[in-house]
């Protein structure tokens, strides 16, 4: 079970459906686990995580992940709102936060 305000990673089982859930939001095609998952042939990691409860979540983001000794991150044209007024500055410093506590050296936001 997921906590409130809190970033947790999407089990890989569950990516699919995450693909139609966006169909239905704004997200860019560079947000979509469809199109980063080829990126794990170039050694490149994607990182699926929502904000939220688990029922309900209210933001969606993909990390595209690189390791060298510390994670280096890249968001591309995210995080997803899904919820209207979900994205707010307390929940992208939490996102950084999350990802400072799962060993992330830099994340760009681009």
């Amino acid at each position: 079970m997921w906590e409130t305000n809190n970033w947790q990673e999407i089990d890989g089982s569950e990516l699919p459906q995450w693909n139609r859930h966006l169909l239905r939001t704004s997200a860019t095609f560079l947000q979509f686990p469809y199109w980063n998952e080829i990126y794990r042939s170039l050694h490149v990691k994607p990182i699926y995580v929502v904000w939220g409860e688990a029922q309900s979540p209210l933001a969606y983001v993909c990390i595209l992940t690189v390791q060298a000794g510390l994670r280096i991150g890249l968001v591309q044209r995210g995080p997803v709102e899904l919820v209207p007024g979900a994205l707010t500055d307390e929940t992208v410093s939490s996102l950084c936060e999350w990802a400072k506590s799962h060993h992330y050296g830099f994340l760009r936001f681009r």
